[in-house]
């Protein structure tokens, strides 16, 4: 549009830099379809934002679940060391008298 106006108005020795569209009145099925993609987009992003909560709630899950396991493994494996150590104490003081 710039370039089609400041080659218009050449001739007259006026150079176009800028131009400014303003008050756009849309024909209503124009209107219409806008509004249709905005809330079709609007849709999508929710969409996708619900799917990328549960995704990330899942993985949370999941990696406290993880957790949890190992924590509970290191537990078992303390709780079999102690209870070989007192076993091994009592034994030395059963063979020392």
């Amino acid at each position: 549009l710039l370039n089609e106006l400041d080659h218009a108005t050449d001739q007259w020795g006026v150079k176009v830099t800028r131009v400014e569209v303003r008050d756009i009145l849309p024909a209503s099925s124009i209107s219409g379809a806008l509004e249709k993609q905005m809330t079709a987009e609007r849709f999508k992003r929710a969409t996708i934002l619900e799917s990328e909560g549960h995704l990330e709630a899942t993985i949370n899950a999941a990696e406290a679940s993880s957790r949890s396991a190992i924590i509970q493994a290191e537990a078992d494996s303390k709780a079999i060391v102690f209870t070989a150590e007192a076993e091994k104490k009592r034994r030395q003081l059963e063979a020392q008298g």
